[in-house]
């Protein structure tokens, strides 16, 4: 077995976390002024897709437990970003909707976002890029 097998600068579970700090870091320098959590940039880039996503949906495509989601959502409730609304089909479900304030930050948000990108990425090809998000998709 290779002596450096148990370096730490070959591990790939620290590699990752070396990266993802880097990146929050980065994240946290720009979106600080507007207040976002990395889960509550999730969750309006989520409903900027698709508005309206039960909140079961949500919490479910941002890989995030019911309670968790809960939280967010509270917060971003009392920030005006969201609402939650009953369905009117099916009163079960409550779904989340932007606001106009979590509509406008859209707009706001979006130079920051391709900035935010331009950094984390300025080092790697456009090649790497695409195998990156790749590799990162398997893993997930």
């Amino acid at each position: 077995m290779d002596k450096n097998y148990f370096s730490l600068d070959n591990d790939i579970g620290f590699l990752i976390q070396r990266a993802l700090q880097s990146v929050k870091s980065n994240f946290y320098e720009k979106f600080s002024k507007y207040g976002l959590t990395t889960k509550q940039y999730g969750v309006l880039i989520r409903l900027w897709e698709e508005d309206g996503l039960p909140q079961k949906e949500l919490g479910s495509r941002l890989y995030t437990d019911g309670a968790t989601i809960t939280g967010i959502i509270d917060r971003m409730e009392r920030e005006s970003l969201v609402v939650r609304k009953k369905d009117g089909n099916d009163r079960r479900l409550t779904k989340v909707y932007l606001t106009i304030k979590g509509h406008k930050l859209k707009n706001e948000l979006k130079q920051e976002i391709f900035e935010l990108n331009k950094i984390i990425l300025e080092k790697l090809t456009h090649e790497e890029v695409r195998q990156l998000k790749r590799l990162i998709k398997k893993l997930s």
